[in-house]
């Protein structure tokens, strides 16, 4: 991911806060972020931790193209599951691909 929308100040003082023994909902009510973010910032490993577990759930969550047999990506919708059709033959059928 590139860089925070918020500046680097607000995780010194979310830090600040934590340490006068605020917990994270606290924190982020004074600071005006999500207490996930908070989260976050005073756990940095835990962040990696979902990052990866996040990642490695996508992958699991492929299908195999209807048309090709390629490999497809996840669509972002859990109900929905994979794609149908890989990118490549999406644009095909939507008549995109010259």
């Amino acid at each position: 991911m590139s860089g925070s929308v918020y500046p680097p100040a607000m995780r010194i003082r979310a830090a600040e806060l934590a340490a006068t023994g605020l917990g994270h909902k606290e924190v982020a009510k004074k600071l005006g972020v999500p207490y996930a973010t908070v989260g976050r910032w005073l756990h940095p490993e835990w962040a990696a931790k979902e990052r990866a577990s996040s990642r490695e759930a996508k992958r699991r969550r492929t299908g195999v193209c209807l048309s090709c047999g390629g490999e497809t990506r996840y669509n972002g919708r859990t109900v929905n599951g994979p794609s149908a059709r890989c990118a490549s033959c999406a644009r095909s059928a939507l008549g995109e691909d010259a």
